[in-house]
């Protein structure tokens, strides 16, 4: 509850007349909280900003003037008023501790004389920490220690919303409910939230369930939350939750699990997402809303000054458009299947060597969404499809598998383990195949993990992939034009017309996305805002996968991304060379699977195009019979079913199922038989 008269407990040395309304309005980066206080009377307003924070503020304050008149005293806080310095008075911009604390204060919360308390702020993009204590002189509550979030948005509420979109929850808040429900999580990364996505797939591919996925998002967000703190430790005292998590049963729980806060700490007021705009009415400057409107239409008017990297320049690259010249009705006595299975899509190909020279037969390329395994089937079927098609006479085909599902994926097609390739193999063999060079480097941006390859006589001599950040990937790309209505393949010819892209944050993907929104308050083009997030994108990739490695004259860039023109245009603008884009850049991958396959002795036992159209499979979790083990291993059975079930393991550290050569399902004996054996032997 409110304490009875806010402005006298809070603000006592403030003079102002009692009558006269107070505005608070708190601009996060995802959504604007304002709050009329107005006598005894708190009127609340929240509004999604999409990406428009002077439009959301100006609608918020057309609707405040119609009801409660244009003259208050108003105060603005969060992380993007800052794009209102040229609206507001100093005196009315207040700084996001200030507020925090006036609106904590304004509460009647179950805080003992003397005792330290901290407030935990976690919102759509930052987190934070806010220790205090009472200073022995004055006996006011001051500030100790302030823990902010880094540079990185891991821990955010942004990737809870994308993630409940992925699976199809109708809201962030039904996600929450249902991870809400499930005891049992999984280790997902920490470090990163767009590594955190792909963590997701990968456990997805192992059959995870929603239910453990949605549960282990809000686990990973709580121990990045805790990895902010000095040493991991909880300040002493009560524990005040704020911010839209704050809402969340699910992250609430798994922040008091991953903290060690028992629940008589803990203090979730209600009007947890209106604090800041709390505090900020309480320290607000009179004005009259009116003239602030009028500002603000004007400042939408403005051009907005800022300095230019200048327009991306595509002089010397080269795109080479594929031949898909299909060789219809050709007799083909072996045939290679490779199937790539990623985090973001998932690609088949299928490839054979006539009159001496590798050829593409037919390939599928799709979005592996929230089944895998099913992705994976799919492409196959579609390949399959073009095979009858085009009349193709195959005597025999030999499969491979590569990408984050690699393994799972081999024993649902029949591929042997010498033909499961790791993705820096698959995409060497993929590249020189359809360009036979001796020497180049190779990019490639996937959709949540990027490679650098070195070419040397034909022979990979170095690589490198990202560690700790996904920031240099598409995943960047495809979330903005997501947000912004545009078609992905419209992104680089959009990015092309760029006259003047800002310098935008290149270090994380999820501050990168933040970033941009200051320019896109002042209507800076989307043109040049697409262009920005290219050059974000090829300087971090290589500042953080190059890393110094010598990029050679030639340099391939393949993966999906490769058809953004746009992209390819920034990375000939940072590196000041010309990028050649090699035919079907987004299939290489399975096509080199295909090719490794293709050239082994061992023909392996690929189950037919048949059978894997008809396939009936199973995959989920497996508890493991040893409970005394220490491992805690989160182990994945896939079953095949048929005349004897197969069984394949994965997730088990000491191998104790995955090891076993015979991959049939195991019978327990029959101990009844066993025992009438004995008793027979010894009556002999």
């Amino acid at each position: 509850m409110f304490k009875k008269n806010i402005l006298k407990k809070v603000i006592p040395k403030f003079k102002f007349p009692f009558n006269m309304k107070r505005i608070g309005i708190d601009i996060g980066s995802d959504n604007l909280k304002a709050v009329v206080i107005d006598g005894k009377n708190i009127t609340s307003y929240l509004k999604k900003i999409d990406g428009k924070t002077i439009y959301a503020l100006k609608e918020t304050l057309d609707e405040i003037i119609t009801k409660h008149g244009n003259e208050a005293y108003l105060g603005v806080t969060g992380v993007n008023s800052i794009f209102l310095s040229d609206v507001l008075n100093e005196k009315q911009m207040i700084s996001e501790l200030i507020a925090t604390k006036g609106g904590i204060a304004s509460l009647d919360l179950d805080i003992k004389e003397n005792e330290k308390f901290a407030v935990i702020d976690v919102g759509a993009s930052n987190q934070r920490c806010y220790e205090f204590g009472k200073d022995e002189n004055s006996g006011k509550y001051i500030l100790e220690h302030n823990y902010l979030q880094n540079k990185c948005g891991a821990g955010s509420g942004l990737l809870l919303e994308h993630m409940a979109k992925r699976f199809e929850y109708g809201s962030i808040e039904e996600l929450s409910n249902v991870a809400n429900q499930s005891e049992k999580t999984i280790k997902l990364s920490a470090k990163c939230g767009v590594f955190r996505e792909s963590d997701v797939v990968h456990q997805q591919q192992k059959g995870a369930s929603k239910e453990v996925l949605a549960a282990s998002l809000y686990r990973a967000s709580a121990d990045s939350f805790k990895t902010i703190l000095s040493n991991g430790m909880i300040p002493e005292g009560r524990i005040i939750l704020i911010g839209g998590l704050s809402l969340s049963k699910a992250f609430v729980k798994h922040l008091m699990d991953v903290c060690k806060i028992s629940s008589e700490r803990v203090i979730i007021p209600k009007q947890g997402l209106l604090i800041g705009a709390i505090g900020a009415a309480i320290y607000g400057q009179q004005d009259n809303l009116n003239n602030i409107i009028k500002k603000l239409e004007k400042k939408l008017t403005q051009p907005f000054n800022y300095e230019s990297q200048g327009p991306l320049i595509l002089k010397k690259s080269i795109i080479m458009k594929p031949k898909e010249d299909w060789p219809y009705g050709a007799d083909v006595p072996l045939a290679g299947l490779g199937i790539d299975i990623g985090s973001v899509s998932t690609k088949a190909a299928l490839i054979a060597k006539i009159n001496g020279k590798f050829r593409l037969l037919a390939y599928h390329y799709r979005r592996t969404e929230i089944d895998p395994v099913g992705a994976a089937v799919d492409v196959i079927n579609k390949v399959y499809d073009q095979v009858i098609e085009r009349g193709y006479k195959i005597e025999k085909v030999i499969a491979g598998t590569t990408g984050s599902g690699r393994q799972l994926t081999g024993f649902i097609v029949g591929a042997s383990k010498e033909h499961i390739v790791d993705e820096i193999t698959a995409q060497a063999a993929g590249i020189i195949t359809v360009y036979p060079q001796k020497d180049f480097s190779i990019i490639e941006f996937g959709g949540q993990d990027s490679k650098f390859i070195n070419i040397h006589q034909g022979v990979v001599v170095d690589f490198a992939m990202n560690n700790a950040c996904a920031a240099g990937t598409g995943a960047l790309l495809e979330k903005y034009a997501m947000r912004r209505g545009i078609k992905m393949e419209d992104f680089g010819d959009i990015a092309l017309r760029a006259k003047n892209p800002p310098d935008i944050d290149s270090t994380c993907a999820v501050l990168s996305e933040q970033s941009i929104i200051k320019y896109e308050q002042n209507n800076v083009s989307l043109e040049d805002l697409c262009a920005a997030l290219t050059l974000a994108t090829a300087r971090n990739y290589l500042a953080k996968v190059i890393s110094g490695l010598e990029i050679k004259e030639k340099v391939v860039f393949q993966g999906a991304t490769a058809f953004n023109l746009g992209q390819v245009a920034a990375l000939e603008t940072v590196l000041r060379k010309g990028i050649v884009v090699p035919p079907w850049p987004h299939i290489t991958g399975a096509i080199g699977a295909a090719k490794y396959a293709y050239d082994t002795s061992n023909l392996g036992n690929f189950r037919g195009f048949k059978k894997i159209s008809n396939l009936k499979y199973n995959i989920g979790p497996y508890e493991c019979i040893n409970k005394n083990c220490g491992n805690d291993c989160n182990i994945t059975r896939a079953e095949i079913k048929g005349k004897e079930k197969v069984f394949y393991f994965i997730g088990d550290r000491c191998q104790r199922y995955s090891a076993k050569k015979d991959e049939k399902q195991i019978k327990p004996p029959n101990l009844f038989k066993e025992r009438q054996k004995i008793m027979e032997d010894a009556c002999k």
